[in-house]
């Protein structure tokens, strides 16, 4: 029961009008007068019955490469860049925003540059981007997972394409207990020898290299880079 001045209003669940309420309202009062000539709350049923609602929605196809999503879901996943001219060209309008960590690096003590010796922890595991790879999480019932953030100073995330770009999900596990995250820049056997050869071969190709990997680890939201040359160099 509510009361309002000398008035007396019933109002059923959740604060709406009873259903009495609304049936009154079409009774006669004392004087003889229609009652339903006068204010009264408005129902559901007093729309016509056939009214409705059009909503239209529009599907605009996604900018990003097809290499962004999972063939056989159509999920999001991360990925990293198998090639120097997919990196040179990388840019904003390129990268995968599903992939950006939005967890800051938490404090941590002692502080990283405090610490004598440090732990990193390399996550090479079968090729990498697993079930991790889905950034809107998977059903495994099993995912590699680990717990002991306490004793690890520096995470690693590892496979062997040029540049790995670290799924945004270890990105933040790690950043929440304070370690901080790299990606990989991997150069192997013959075919990372001439590309070595290539980029290194004066200061305006390793700057431009170096300046790229700067750019897409602070868009994703990592720490920085495992540089890993496997192969001879001149």
């Amino acid at each position: 029961m509510a009361l309002a001045g000398d008035k007396n209003e019933i109002l059923g669940e959740h604060g709406f009008p009873s259903a009495s309420n609304l049936h009154r309202s079409r009774d006669k009062t004392e004087d003889g007068e229609d009652d339903s000539k006068k204010t009264r709350f408005e129902s559901c049923f007093d729309q016509p019955v056939d009214s409705s609602v059009h909503e239209i929605i529009k599907l605009t196809p996604s900018s990003l490469p097809a290499e962004h999503y999972d063939a056989e879901t159509t999920e999001p996943i991360s990925c990293g860049l198998s090639s120097m001219d997919e990196l040179l060209s990388w840019n904003r309008s390129k990268a995968n925003s599903f992939n950006v960590a939005v967890v800051p690096l938490a404090p941590r003590e002692p502080r990283l540059v405090n610490c004598l010796h440090r732990t990193l922890v390399s996550h090479d595991m079968m090729g990498g981007y697993l079930d991790d790879r889905f950034v809107q999480g998977t059903n495994s019932e099993a995912p590699y997972a680990f717990y002991h953030w306490q004793y690890i100073d520096i995470f690693n995330y590892f496979t062997h394409q040029l540049v790995t770009i670290p799924p945004a999900v270890w990105t933040s596990a790690a950043h929440k207990h304070g370690v901080i995250v790299l990606g990989t820049f991997i150069t192997e056997w013959t075919n990372g020898a001439a590309m070595c050869e290539a980029f290194l071969k004066d200061e305006e190709s390793y700057r431009a290299v170096a300046d790229k990997l700067v750019q897409i680890s602070q868009y994703y939201g990592f720490d920085g880079w495992l540089v890993n040359i496997e192969n001879a160099l001149s």
